[in-house]
């Protein structure tokens, strides 16, 4: 973890570790935790990669699914439609 410190902002390896630590966070049942994650993974990702780009259609399609399990059903299916378009 100690690594990561020294990693600069926007570093692809500190997305890697949020989207890792998310998948963890709702593993174990903090799902609003996760989603909080998530966006910010997804936020930077869409800074940094083409709109199509497979690792951005992946974190939208794990943050729709935690939208879903909370019953955020209309973001869910917003950002589901980006990843089927």
């Amino acid at each position: 973890m100690v690594y990561l410190l020294y990693r600069q902002v926007g570093d692809p390896a500190i997305d890697i570790a949020r989207g890792n630590l998310a998948e963890l966070v709702g593993r174990m049942g903090d799902t609003e935790r996760a989603v909080e994650l998530q966006r910010q993974v997804l936020a930077a990702l869409e800074r940094r990669l083409p709109e199509h780009h497979p690792d951005l259609q992946l974190a939208r399609g794990h943050l729709a699914s935690s939208l879903k399990f909370l019953e955020h059903y209309e973001e869910a299916l917003a950002l589901q439609q980006q990843v089927d378009a």
